[in-house]
């Protein structure tokens, strides 16, 4: 189990909002790493294969690329859209911000 783990159900209230905490210094390098690692696994993932890219592709233009607003749609409809593609712009960012740069 990690610091992160550990730590989360210690630090409530006021603490928890406070980001000059000392207790939050234990776990930043913690979450740093964890956050490079997820960042590089999307990576490789998507970028380092054919296959990879032709899949990002797709989610891209099932997403993305998509109006999201359906005018035959429901307002709920409309929210569920969004949530997919905030999905594929987390791994284009995770894609983004990965240690190896931009491709």
């Amino acid at each position: 189990m990690g610091k992160v783990t550990e730590l989360k159900g210690d630090i409530t209230g006021w603490g928890a909002l406070d980001l000059d905490n000392p207790q939050f210094g234990l776990i930043r390098g913690e979450q740093e790493q964890q956050i490079k690692a997820m960042n590089s696994d999307f990576r490789e993932l998507f970028l380092d294969s054919e296959l990879g890219l032709r899949v990002l592709g797709y989610l891209m233009d099932w997403t993305i690329k998509r109006p999201q607003v359906d005018p035959r749609g429901t307002e709920r409809m409309d929210v569920w859209r969004g949530g997919q593609d905030d999905i594929v712009r987390c791994i284009l960012a995770a894609i983004h911000n990965s240690e190896t740069g931009e491709k």
